[in-house]
C-alpha cells in the first residue's frame, strides 16, 4: 500500500516537470520570435560594438577566415582620430533581417578587424561595397546569434569607404562601386526615357479615344463642330 503514494508522488513530479520544460520553450520560442520580427537596428549594433576601438586592421580575408591570424595584413591604421571618424561616417539602412534576405553566401572581402589595444574587438568584412558582413548582425534564435548577417550601408556611407579603402592602396573596389553607380545611373535614366515615352503615347491613345466616343455620340469636338456618327 506504501507503494501507490510513491508512484503517484514521482508521476505528478514528473508530469510538472514536463510541464515545465514545455513551458519554458513555448516562452523561449515566444520571445526569440518577437525578437526576429523586431530586429535591433545595425546603427546601433555597430557602434556599441566599435565604441573603444582604437585600431583597425585591413585583411586579406572575410569576415570569418582569420581565425588563427594567418591572412595577409593588407594595412593598418593605428591613428585614433581616423579610426574614429572611419567609424563616425559608417551607417546604415533598413535592419538585420531585411540585410538577411539580400545577402550572399561568400565571406565579403577585404576582412576590417577592430582592435582595443592589443584585443580584437569585431570581425567583419565589406560586402560587395555595399554592407558590412559581421556576426554581429546575425538573426536571434532562442536568444543565441545563428550564422551571420549584413548591415546594408547607407550611399553615402558606402562612398565613403571605397575611398578610405583607395586612399590606402585598394582602388578595385571604388572602380566597381563607381562603375555600378555608373550603371545605376544610366538605368534609371533609360527608365526616365522610357516612361515619358510611353506617357506620351498613352496620353495620345486617350486623346484619340475620347474623341472617337465624343463622335459616336454626336457631342461637338473641341473645335465647335458637331461631330455625328456617318
Amino acid at each position: 500500500m506504501i507503494l501507490f503514494p510513491t508512484i503517484r508522488r514521482f508521476c505528478l513530479w514528473f508530469i510538472a516537470t514536463v510541464v515545465t520544460v514545455a513551458c519554458s520553450f513555448i516562452a523561449g520560442f515566444i520571445y526569440s520570435t518577437w525578437i526576429w520580427m523586431q530586429p535591433p537596428q545595425c546603427d546601433q549594433m555597430f557602434h556599441n560594438a566599435i565604441a573603444t576601438a582604437d585600431k583597425i586592421v585591413v585583411r586579406n580575408g572575410g569576415f570569418d577566415w582569420d581565425v588563427e591570424g594567418t591572412n595577409k595584413v593588407l594595412f593598418v591604421v593605428t591613428d585614433r582620430s581616423e579610426v574614429q571618424k572611419l567609424a563616425s561616417r559608417l551607417h546604415f539602412k533598413g535592419d538585420v533581417v531585411e540585410a538577411m534576405r539580400n545577402s550572399c553566401l561568400c565571406d565579403g572581402w577585404p576582412g576590417i578587424d577592430w582592435y582595443h589595444g592589443k584585443r580584437r574587438i569585431a570581425v567583419m568584412s565589406d560586402q560587395h561595397e555595399e554592407a558590412i558582413r559581421w556576426r554581429g548582425f546575425s538573426p536571434q534564435i532562442l536568444g543565441f546569434g545563428v550564422g551571420h548577417g549584413d548591415g546594408p550601408l547607407t550611399d553615402e556611407a558606402a562612398q565613403y569607404l571605397v575611398d578610405w579603402f583607395a586612399e590606402h592602396g585598394l582602388t578595385e573596389m571604388k572602380k566597381r562601386h563607381d562603375g555600378s553607380k555608373r550603371a545605376v545611373d544610366e538605368l534609371e535614366r533609360l527608365k526616365r526615357i522610357h516612361t515619358k515615352k510611353a506617357m506620351d503615347e498613352w496620353t495620345q491613345w486617350m486623346k484619340a479615344e475620347k474623341a472617337t466616343r465624343k463622335a459616336e455620340k454626336g457631342i461637338p469636338s473641341s473645335s465647335g463642330a458637331l461631330v455625328t456618327k456617318p
